[in-house]
This record gives C-alpha cells, structure tokens and sequence, in this order.
C-alpha cells in the first residue's frame, strides 16, 4: 500500500504558495475532530483542512490515486478514495463520480447532522467541472451493511437536501448525469428535477429502504407538464417494476406528457401499462416487455410515435404457435407506421419457440419493414441471430439492404456466420468451409453508404477486399459531400484531391470527375495544350497491398484508411 503519509505530503503542496490542502497534526485536533468514532483506516489517514477554496472539482484532482480526508468547517468530513465508506462510524452520505477526474472515485462525506451534511454535499457537487460526455454523480452507492459488519451510524436522508441547494448541484453541472439510489425525494426536490431551463439527465434507482417520490411523482410530473424552457434530457427508471419510485397514476401521466422528455428508459411494467410506453410522445425509446401479455391483434392500430426504439421483448411462457406471429404482427406495424429512424431489437428465449414454416414469415415481415422505413440510418438485427443460420435467408436480406437508401449502419451478431456450428454439424472429421465474404462484399458494392458492423463499432472485414471497398465508398462519399460546398471550395479541395490520392488510383479519379465534371472543365480552361508535357505517372491502383490478406478480422473505426483529403471524421452516433 502507497504511503499514506508521503500522499499527504504531496497534496499539500507545501512549497507552493497557492497551496490547497494543510495537514492537520493529530496533537492539534479540536475535540469536535477528537469525537469522530474512528475506523480502522482513518486512524492511519491524516486529515486535512482547505487553506482556500477551489476554484473547480479539477483543482481537487479527484482519482489520482491518493485517498483524501478534508474537514470543514461546519463539522464535517469529506473523504475519497476507494474506502470512502468505511472510515468512521457515524451518520453520512456515500457518493460515486465517474468520468470526471482521471479515474472514477468513491466518496462519502460525514457530519452529526443531516443538516451540516446537505450543505457540504451542496458545496462539493456544486463545484464545476468540464463538460464531459457520461460524467456521472451517483448518490448513495454504497450500502455500507453490504460490505462491513461493523456498528455505522444512520445514513444520511437525501429528503434534508433544501430545493434551492438540489438547484444549485444540477445548475452548476447541466450535462452531468445525476443518479439516484435514495431513499426519498421530496415533493420540492421533485419540482426542481422537473423544472429546470435545460435538459436533465437522470437515472432513479431502486430505493433501498425508502418510497421514491413521497408525493408519488405528482410534483415532479406537473413541474415537466409545465415546463415551457426544455424537455427533460433523459429519465433512466433502473429498477424492479414492484419497486418503481412513482404510483401508476402518476406514471400513467408521465406517459402520456408530450414531447417533454427526449429519452424515456423503462422496465418492464405491469400487465394495465405494457402498451402505454410505445404510444409515448418522446424521441428515443428504450423499453423492456414481455411477449406473454401480447397478442397478434394488438399491434394492428398501435401508435408508435418514437422514432428510436430500443424494444426487447421476452418471449418466456409464450407457446410455439404464437412466438412466430407475434413478431410478424410487431413487424408489419412498423411497416406500417415508417417513421423510424433507429431500430434496435431484442428478443430473449424467441428461437427455440418458432414452428415449422415461421421462419420465412419473419423474414418477410423482416425485409418489409427494412423497405417500408426509408428514413432508417440504424438498424441492429442481432435479435434476428436465428434467421442468418441458413445462407438464403441472409442473402434476402442483404439484398433489402443493398437499395436502401438511407441506412447507414446495420449491427450484426457475427459475420460471417458459421453454417456449420448452426447447422448442428458436430461431425470433428468434417472440413469446414472458410469465411465466405462474398455476400458483404456484394452488399458494399452496391451500397456505398452502409457499414456493417458489431454492437461496439467495428465493422467486420477479412482484411483484404471488404477494407478495399470500405476505403473505396469512403472516397465515393466524400466525393459526393463536396457537392454541397462552396464553389470555390469545392474547386480547391477536388483539385487538391484529383493531384493528391485520386491522381494514384484510376476508380477515385473516375468517381471525382463523375460528380464534379464542371471542376475539370473550369481547371482546363485557357490551358495551352501545344505547351503542355504531360507526364506518365506510375499506376499504382492503391489496392493491392492487402490483396493478399484473407484472414477474417473485426477492425475498428480508427484502424480504417482514409484516402482523400476531404473525408473528414465520421460525426459522433446520437445515443
């Protein structure tokens, strides 16, 4: 273990006239500090006093490594390090942040009153941060009866956190994610969660020992039914259905408020609202339901306003003769409805359920919705796993893919699939057939905007061909983006490109010219041809190097060439 004592030493920064942290010698303890029931870890960590406040969380350099025990003024201790948690026996809050010093920490402040608690939390969550995507403050992560059997002192109610200084933590870090594992949350907190000029980011968890919203949720779904400044960002219920932290009524009016929250996370719910959250007005849908309390007929007029659904569906208890047309019923309302923009599907215990003859169905259904969605750009299809263990049905398939138009990223299980371990061949004396990327490599040919890929990002490819016509449709979109430049611009950057990459490979300077002909004829005008040498460049298609690499590979997306100048990084994916 790191020496406590040099750890000290070093936060201080005693040879530095802006020096933060002061050690406190233990023969100068107040009595206020002597009446802290000590741990077996305090005892060996000194503790400190601020010598001025910080002028950000950064300065604190929280995750160096270092625990941190720090008295305030008000009576209090904040600790951080791994053991946060267990340093004394008395009353306190534990908390968790991620993502927003070097490594993710634990904390835990400490104080004889609730009181002095909350305004010690208020000071320290209220201290800015940068705005990093997925920094996250979770309160009350630990439970301190799950880890130690010693004697702790009661845990802190988060319902003595004032509505002004839960307004203060959320407005000093507006993007930060705000997760909660509490007890209670008062009416006026729930106001303030619901009501502030900015889209909030929230997961709930399930409450320990407590009731969630002590109103059930009502003020906190009036302060989003009355907000006129901005949607709710994201609200996350990470809990039981039996231990949701709002009643059904109130849950039922949230449902069905709209457009006040972009990104609405649910579990599964009870049997009297199962459908409620489909029909919900918002932009992103991530939603747990259970294929037992679904029949054929009710997806025939069922509203799907989202336009990003993220469904599974668990197929347990649910009879062969029904799995397979429930999915082809849920299919053909997507169908039906075309308005989706992201699909991800899941479906647990589903395969082993299909009778004989479902199979094409659900493939049919499949390839029908893909075309009657024309605004798709993501489709996940690792739910439909089952359906590519046979080459025709992934054939059909691709082949939906390779004329639409605006898919842009499909998310594979595996490619390509192993027919033999799917066709139950366990015969070890039986030569199995190589990686066929015969399928993919048509399907990128032909459509030049789409990329298939795993769940994480990385496209499959054998590392020869499939990197070639990736590279290749990289350029033909570049290409084609530069149409919408400025004239000028645009001259600057084909030019640059017809003399730069494109001059060494004949298939990119035939696709520069097809979709900038009038580029080609402004650069050759007033050009003295009788004057003019033309020199033999060398050929070099570009494409050979790798051609001799056949073994299959996932590569990620910053493994990938880039051949033209003006291919610029892919935008970030919404989430």
């Amino acid at each position: 273990m790191r020496s406590l004592l040099s750890s000290a030493t070093k936060m201080e920064q005693s040879n530095n006239n802006d020096a933060l942290f002061k050690c406190i010698e233990k023969e100068h303890y107040t009595a206020e500090q002597k009446s802290y029931r000590l741990a077996s870890l305090a005892e060996k960590l000194p503790l400190h006093r601020l010598l001025r406040e910080p002028i950000d969380l950064q300065e604190l350099d929280l995750g160096n490594g270092y625990p941190l025990t720090l008295w305030r003024d008000n009576g209090t201790i904040l600790c951080v390090g791994s053991y946060a948690h267990q340093e004394y026996h008395e009353r306190c809050v534990t908390f968790f942040l991620n993502k927003i010093g070097r490594h993710a920490v634990n904390c835990a402040i400490y104080g004889k009153t609730d009181a002095a608690i909350a305004e010690t939390a208020t000071w320290f969550w209220s201290l800015k941060h940068p705005e990093i995507t997925g920094a996250l403050l979770r309160i009350d992560h630990y439970c301190k009866s799950d880890y130690v059997e010693r004697p702790y002192g009661p845990k802190f109610n988060f319902a003595s956190l004032r509505a002004e200084q839960l307004a203060q933590v959320l407005d000093s870090n507006p993007t930060r994610c705000l997760c909660l594992s509490t007890s209670v949350i008062t009416a006026e907190q729930g106001h303030v969660l619901g009501s502030r000029s900015y889209p909030v980011i929230m997961i709930l968890m399930e409450a320990r020992d407590g009731l969630g919203f002590s109103d059930g949720g009502a003020s906190f779904v009036d302060a989003l039914e009355e907000n006129q400044q901005s949607p709710f960002g994201m609200l996350d219920f990470r809990c039981p259905t039996d231990k949701m932290p709002m009643i059904r009524l109130n849950l039922h009016r949230l449902l069905t408020l709209e457009n006040k929250i972009k990104t609405l996370k649910l579990p599964v719910l009870e049997e009297e609202l199962h459908f409620l959250p489909l029909m919900a007005h918002v932009n992103c849908l991530d939603y747990k339901i259970h294929a037992k309390d679904m029949k054929p007929e009710d997806f025939s007029s069922l509203e799907i306003t989202t336009e990003n659904l993220n469904l599974e569906i668990n197929f347990d208890y649910v009879e062969r003769r029904v799995a397979g047309t429930l999915v082809v019923a849920f299919l053909n309302r997507l169908a039906g409805l075309g308005h989706f923009l992201r699909l991800d599907f899941s479906f647990s215990n589903y395969w082993n359920r299909l009778q004989e003859g479902d199979e094409p169905l659900v493939v049919q259904a499949l390839i029908h919705m893909i075309n009657k969605n024309t605004k798709l750009i993501y489709l996940d299809l690792r739910a439909f796993l089952f359906l590519f263990d046979k080459a025709p049905n992934l054939e059909t398939v691709f082949q939906a893919l390779e004329v639409h138009s605006g898919l842009r990223e499909i998310v594979l299980h595996d490619y390509p699939p192993d027919y033999n371990t799917y066709s139950g061949n366990d015969d070890s004396s039986h030569e199995s057939l190589p990686p066929d990327y015969s399928l993919l490599e048509r399907l990128l040919s032909r459509n030049r905007k789409i990329e298939i890929c795993d769940h994480q990002g990385n496209i499959f490819t054998n590392g020869s061909s499939i990197d070639v016509l990736y590279a290749l449709n990289k350029f033909y979109n570049g290409s084609a983006k530069l149409t919408k430049e400025k004239s000028e611009l645009r001259s600057l950057l084909v030019l640059k490109a017809l003399t730069g990459s494109g001059s060494r490979n004949f298939q990119n300077t035939a696709l520069l010219l097809s979709n900038h002909p009038d580029v080609l004829f402004e650069s050759i005008q007033g050009v003295n041809w009788e004057d003019f040498v033309a020199s033999e460049p060398e050929l070099d298609d570009g494409l050979t190097d790798s051609a001799s690499h056949s073994q299959g590979t996932v590569r990620s997306k910053r493994e990938r060439t880039t051949l033209s100048p003006f291919v610029g990084k892919k935008a970030a994916r919404k989430v």
